[in-house]
């Protein structure tokens, strides 16, 4: 046995080769105390076998390790996977042993303080007729022990005294009998004719004709990301696929299923050979691909669009790997899911869905295995959860008894292999599900189909209960707050693209596709945006999509701007008008007109040049030197303790904090007295469990609110925009800067804080205490929104004391008619009880390797504004206003005016989410959302004639007709939480919006 050096940074074989190799010595240490990401190649000469029985290799070494023969991945070692069949050929197995050890639901040893420890590596054979005796002993073994305890008998130490089976089932009676005729013959004849026995007898004890069965099937949940950085998740995929190719060659009843794309295209990449054969194997129907979307996202954070994409182009990668979509969507492992997942799902032609996650609930428990899952729009798809058991024969029993509806469907799904990071199936496991095929008192196992399995649930389906709405996962609460940088990063992603794409479609250029996604979707993963990786992730992750926000911005001013034309341009990406703060170069001019000599408000202010600007939906307006008078501006009233704006009034105490607030000209009902309406409170924030997962119960009561006195100043005074400001110290090692932002026009108070954050296992949280005491909070979704209970009720309200909010909620009173909104740039974490309603902000947990999170400055924006449930033409809804407070414009000097290409009239509750290029065919798509739970007819106002105007689904394919009114007129009807794409297709290419060929 040869070793090469302890890399850095891995290298592929080919480099490998190159190394100098010394002898490796059995109980060297090497690699870094307790593990780490770096690398070390071995090399073994493997002769020819000259028994032709098999052989195979053992490689006893702590690090994850992927053995090469003749240049291809042949098989992954590691502690769940120490050995592999051996090729018989003579030839080199070279290792790439990676310094870690993740198979973390395996018992091992962990790696010591002098680093990874490598004992030996050998080849032999075995004996299979004792390795055959050896599981058919075991499996009748389980079933001897499972049948004593369930007769209530209790074995003591080897020497005490045994009660006598006074009681117990005639089956155990007679297995016990049969095993102590199995031990006497190893006692008299040995191994031969004890393993003849032991075959005989598990041929006995055949399965009830009314046994469930379990439709099983090879399966290894691989986290791209957690407790390792993106580089090692993709070798824990060639690591994985090449020990189930094994083991598909080696048992034909096997079956491998595999989600996520995104992985089996880094597998592809870096084990091209290793592909082909899992290929192979796909279309013989033995290695199946499935789960619709590109990774497995987190779905309560991400924007409703930033989802669609994850479906859109994980179908379109499902379509080539096995010529048809995926029906199933596979999110085994995500902290809650959205309700509006079941109508995204049947828009991307997914019918099925798959989850392990809700038999996690500690207060509540979910009531359904087999399921019809209906969203608030009425789409509904078959659901399947695990029952949570393992597949030892305890385990399988134990999933039959659990498994709710066995009344209405005989079989339920079972994943067998090692998960979360790395490994798949085991020989032994396959072993096993072998003799459980047809076993007495077991449910029986067969090797089969996800896809299969839920076309036979599907036939069942009315017989099966409905679940309506979001499925909240009464764990992880944490999750919505932890890494707030990277959450608001991601964000920023996600707007940058839909500036860039809002600019394609105005300029007629073609889509951006998978590409310039890439990136943002894998963010999404479900222990990456959620906060619960290490630190290395969010370093390396969270700095390419820093870097791809300025590519697309860059990309976006360059597409509005021409260098050519006068003055500035200003597009507004959103498909609503709205009026907003621009911020201009320092050195322009502080007077402003648009062309057509309407005079525009400017403010210099801490060095930059304000303007407010009026802009149509996907258009420009252009500002030039002034033409005319000056604006009218509205009387300011800027104060240390108050902010006026003519709209919207905010009055704070002596400490700063918020005490009164009026919007739209009435007075919002803040709490008053002792407590004041708007005030930051710091937690002492302690899990039990997981520190960067969760949130308990108890935090929320473990308050500390911020007394320190904020000394407000006034920073601006209008006419385009005033602030008041002030500092205080935060807790032991922290400092808060608070700015109270109006800007001319509008009805919010913005509140932008810069935190410089040391605390340790603290939440920092705003809550603005309210007498809205109407028993439901709205919180927006990804498209839509839910409500949940704020008073004291059942264990389920209960237990919903942090939830997760799609940048806004509102707390009104019970007939809805008023009440107040907090909208956020990019904070989802929410709690309210009896009318006080609370932000998320900052939390400084520790990871699962001790590492603490979030500390660092955080910028973090949010508002408060009376909510309002419709879009009318003097305002703005609440989940409007979480795109038109937060989505910058795009600026350039220069450049070609923007004429919008469209109008919305009537939107009501209907709200525009995004408009992007059609991918199918020319033109573009306008997609809305309704959300709050009403119907309407809006009017679709178009700039030019249409030679098509229809509804799509999200992969463009027709679903209905939009009734025209006139020529460049159409009616969109909508109905409660509906998802709607219009595509619309411009007569004359060259027009805006049509694309260029």
């Amino acid at each position: 046995m040869l070793g090469g050096p302890v890399l850095d940074a891995p290298v592929t074989l080919a480099e490998a080769r190159k190394q100098k190799l010394t002898p490796a010595k059995s109980g060297e240490f090497f690699g870094p105390p307790s593990g780490g990401w770096k690398q070390r190649w071995f090399k073994v000469r493997l002769p020819k076998s000259t028994s032709g029985m098999k052989r195979y290799f053992f490689w006893e070494c702590q690090g994850e390790t992927t053995a090469y023969f003749a240049g291809v991945p042949w098989a992954g070692l590691d502690v769940a996977h120490s050995y592999c069949r051996a090729p018989q050929n003579a030839g080199e197995f070279w290792l790439d042993c990676g310094t870690y050890q993740t198979c973390i639901w395996v018992p091992r040893e962990e790696i010591g303080r002098h680093g990874l420890r490598f004992d030996d590596a050998y080849l032999t054979t075995r004996n299979e007729q004792a390795w055959a005796a050896s599981i058919d002993l075991t499996v009748l073994e389980q079933l001897m022990t499972w049948l004593l305890q369930e007769s209530g008998w209790k074995a003591g130490e080897s020497w005490d005294f045994k009660p006598d089976l006074v009681e117990c089932s005639p089956l155990l009676r007679k297995l016990l009998y049969d095993l102590d005729s199995v031990c006497d013959a190893w006692d008299v004849a040995g191994l031969n004719s004890a393993a003849k026995l032991l075959a005989r007898t598990l041929r006995k004890y055949q399965s009830e004709d009314w046994q469930l069965h379990i439709n099983a099937f090879g399966h290894s949940h691989l986290d791209l990301v957690w407790m390792w950085p993106e580089r090692e998740g993709e070798r824990k995929g060639v690591h994985t696929c090449a020990s189930m190719v094994r083991l598909l060659e080696d048992y034909p009843e096997f079956r491998m299923f595999q989600s996520q794309p995104a992985n089996l295209a880094a597998t592809q990449r870096r084990a091209p050979e290793l592909f082909k054969k899992i290929e192979a194997f796909a279309r013989q129907g033995r290695w199946e691909f499935g789960g619709a979307m590109d990774i497995e996202a987190e779905n309560t954070i991400a924007h409703g669009e930033a989802l669609s994409r994850n479906l859109i182009y994980g179908q379109r990668q499902f379509q080539k790997l096995r010529g048809a979509l995926s029906p199933v969507l596979w999110l085994p492992d995500c902290f809650g899911f959205t309700a509006a997942l079941p109508q995204l799902m049947r828009l991307a032609g997914v019918k099925y869905f798959f989850t392990c996650k809700m038999s996690w609930c500690t207060t509540t428990l979910f009531p359904f295995h087999s399921f019809v899952w209906r969203g608030p729009d009425g789409s509904e798809v078959v659901a399947h959860q695990n029952t949570g058991a393992t597949s030892s024969l305890a385990g399988l029993i134990e999933s039959g008894r659990r498994y709710r509806q066995a009344a209405v469907n005989n079989e339920f799904l079972m994943g067998i292999g090692v998960g979360d990071g790395g490994g798949g199936t085991t020989e032994r496991e396959i072993e096993l599900a072998r003799r459980f095929k047809d076993l007495a008192q077991t449910p029986q196992v067969k090797w089969g189909s996800v896809e299969g399995f839920f076309t036979r649930l599907e036939k069942v389906a009315s017989q099966l209960p409905i679940y309506e709405g979001e499925m909240y996962l009464e764990y992880h609460r944490g999750t919505y707050t932890t890494q707030g940088e990277f959450k608001r990063v991601y964000r920023q992603s996600e707007v940058a693209l839909q500036s860039l794409e809002a600019l394609r479609v105005a300029r007629g250029a073609a889509p951006l596709g998978h590409e310039a996604w890439k990136r943002t979707l894998f963010a999404q993963f479900h222990d990456a945006l959620p906060g619960t990786s290490i630190e290395l992730v969010y370093r390396e992750l969270g700095s390419e999509l820093q870097a791809q926000v300025a590519r697309h911005l860059t990309q976006a001013k360059k597409e509005l701007d021409d260098g050519k034309s006068p003055g500035l341009l200003i597009f507004n990406p959103l498909a609503l008008e709205r009026t907003s703060v621009v911020e201009l170069p320092a050195n322009g001019s502080q007077s402003l007109s648009t062309p057509d000599g309407r005079s525009v408000a400017v403010q210099k202010s801490k060095g930059k040049l304000l303007a407010s600007v009026t802009l149509p939906p996907i258009g420009s307006v252009r500002l030039l030197a002034p033409k005319g008078e000056r604006p009218i501006v509205a009387k300011w009233t800027v104060k240390p303790d108050v902010l006026d704006n003519g709209i919207a009034r905010a009055e704070f105490d002596a400490l700063g904090r918020l005490t009164r607030f009026w919007a739209d000209g009435k007075e919002l009902r803040l709490v008053r007295g002792t407590r004041p309406g708007g005030e930051f409170v710091l937690h002492l924030d302690i899990p039990a469990d997981f520190d960067a997962w969760d949130i308990d119960q108890q935090t929320l009561r473990l308050e500390e609110p911020v007394t320190h006195p904020f000394k407000l100043k006034v920073i601006e005074r209008g006419p385009v925009r005033a602030s008041l400001c002030g500092t205080i110290p935060l807790g032991k090692a922290s400092r808060l800067t608070v700015a109270y932002i109006l800007e001319a026009g509008s009805p919010y108070l913005r509140i932008e804080t810069t935190v410089d954050w040391y605390e340790q296992q603290q939440l920092l949280k705003f809550r603005v205490n309210t007498a809205y005491q109407g028993p439901q909070v709205r919180y927006g979704t990804p498209f839509g929104s839910v409500t949940r209970s704020q008073k004291p009720g059942y264990p389920r309200e209960e237990a919903m004391w942090e939830v997760p909010g799609s940048r806004w909620a509102a707390v009104m009173d019970e007939d809805g008619a008023d009440g107040l909104a907090v909208i956020t740039e990019a904070k989802y974490g929410f709690s309210c009880r009896d009318g006080n309603l609370g932000l998320s902000l900052l939390r400084a947990a520790y990871n699962q390797v001790g590492e603490m999170g979030d500390h660092g400055i955080h910028h973090i924006r949010f508002a408060l504004g009376r909510h309002h449930a419709h879009i009318t033409n003097t305002h703005v809804s609440t989940a409007a206003a979480a795109d038109t407070l937060f989505t910058p414009v795009v600026v350039a000097a220069g450049g070609t005016d923007i004429a919008s290409l469209f109008r919305l009239e009537n939107l009501g509750s209907l709200t525009p989410a995004w408009v992007l290029p059609a991918e199918s065919s020319s033109g573009y798509i306008l997609r809305l959302h309704e959300t709050v739970g009403g119907t309407g007819v809006a009017l679709l106002h178009l700039a030019f004639p249409a030679k098509n105007v229809e509804g799509v689904d999200l992969l463009e394919r027709k679903l209905f007709d939009v009734p025209a009114v006139d020529a460049q007129t159409y009616r969109i009807e909508y109905r409660p939480y509906q998802i709607i794409s219009i595509r619309i297709q411009p007569k004359v290419v060259g027009r805006p919006g049509v694309r260029r060929v």
